[in-house]
């Protein structure tokens, strides 16, 4: 689809879900270099996730300069 090409985080990075109260996932650390588990409410995590949906009728630029497909 037109809005949504993958998920979120992938069934693979969830380490424990716990029917309507926590979900656990992994993540990779970049300032240690080492996988951390990290566990939050369904709310805490939509929040997350909400915060990266752009506004109505937001232009996106996803590339310019030399990577523009019309160059």
């Amino acid at each position: 689809g037109r809005y949504l090409k993958k998920p979120p985080i992938s069934g693979s990075r969830l380490a424990h879900y716990t029917c309507g109260a926590t979900l656990s996932f992994t993540y990779l650390d970049h300032r240690t270099q080492t996988y951390q588990q990290e566990t939050l409410s369904q709310a805490d995590m939509l929040r997350r996730v909400v915060q990266h949906i752009p506004e109505k009728h937001f232009r996106m630029i996803r590339y310019f300069g030399f990577l523009a497909n019309r160059v």
